[in-house]
């Protein structure tokens, strides 16, 4: 399954499995999102959830799409996966440019399907949980972000926050990153499940910031209030004197008193700034549940295998069964 909770992360969490299945199920729903099945002709052997990534197209200027769940059947070939994707992209009744797919390292045979049409593997994103408990007072203030914050440019945050590896890809300008990660900035204001907490000097100067979404669908299924950690960042002169620390110290302060039982970090390792930030949450009791990697497939560019199917007649390999693909309803 492409979804951010395998059994150790669930572990990790303080969640059971049957309640963690019945928050991926009820994901599944999404009225933003096309699912896909695929069957042999006696048994659903694939699943795949393709929705679209609004603010990511807007602002980077193409048409970006993300596979937010796939499942196989164990004994299915790599055939099935294409056989998804064809399906999906030819029912897609609006332009498809990029198709990005955060996968679980161990899913072996879902990586396989995925590089064989065409993805290429552009990043690693790594996923740690941290328990939420009493925490000491830092020596920096956290305040609410407020509109006066978002006058500065943007340009001095480190990326160490979960942007779906758009970070890892030239194919995604410098600039439509900034925009996106400013309009994430914005939305959190007017977001009720988002907290964005800005750390401040004696003498009022911001020196980074930090800022987590709770989870509503894992509050529906389950006693436990989760966050996900969904924005990061902080001045580059500070990056090396202890601010880090100092942010994350303030951000469980704030866990703690909105009751939020555990904390998941997602961290794109992008370079100096995203191993330094792994290397410091670890050492802060963080611990990692798994890694993913981070594909891309982009339909405009004549390298993908599935640009050049001829979708009546697929040139699949015929030693391998053939898959019904339809929309699920």
């Amino acid at each position: 399954m492409l979804d951010p909770h395998t059994r150790e992360h669930a572990a990790a969490l303080g969640i059971t499995q049957e309640d963690m299945a019945a928050c991926r199920y009820f994901g599944l729903s999404s009225p933003s999102s096309g699912l896909f099945v695929a069957d042999d002709g006696h048994r659903l052997v694939g699943l795949m959830q393709l929705e679209p990534d609004l603010w990511a197209s807007a602002l980077f200027g193409v048409h970006v799409w993300r596979i937010r769940n796939m499942a196989i059947d164990a004994h299915a070939p790599p055939s099935c996966v294409e056989a998804l994707l064809e399906h999906a992209v030819t029912s897609i009744v609006a332009p498809v440019d990029c198709i990005t797919a955060p996968t679980p390292s161990q899913a072996h045979a879902i990586l396989q399907g995925l590089v064989q049409v065409g993805f290429r593997t552009v990043g690693t994103q790594i996923q740690t949980v941290a328990r939420i408990g009493p925490t000491p007072d830092s020596d920096i203030r956290m305040v609410p972000l407020d509109t006066r914050h978002l006058q500065e440019q943007p340009s001095w945050l480190l990326d160490c926050s979960d942007l779906g590896g758009f970070a890892c890809d030239p194919g995604f300008s410098s600039n439509g990153l900034r925009a996106l990660k400013r309009r994430r900035l914005f939305d959190s204001l007017d977001d009720p499940e988002s907290w964005v907490f800005v750390a401040e000097d004696g003498n009022g100067k911001s020196l980074g910031l930090i800022g987590f979404r709770t989870n509503r669908q894992t509050a529906q299924f389950s006693d436990a209030r989760l966050a996900l950690q969904h924005i990061c960042g902080l001045q580059v002169a500070h990056a090396d004197a202890g601010i880090g620390e100092d942010l994350n110290r303030g951000l469980m302060k704030q866990l703690h008193r909105q009751k939020v039982k555990a904390i998941t970090v997602r961290i794109t390792m992008t370079g100096h700034g995203a191993t330094r930030a792994l290397a410091q949450h670890l050492q802060q009791g963080y611990r990692m549940t798994r890694s993913d990697q981070v594909l891309h497939l982009w339909l405009n560019r004549p390298l993908p295998k599935i640009s050049q199917l001829d979708y009546q007649n697929p040139l699949r390999d015929h030693s391998q069964p053939y898959y019904a693909c339809r929309s699920a309803l």
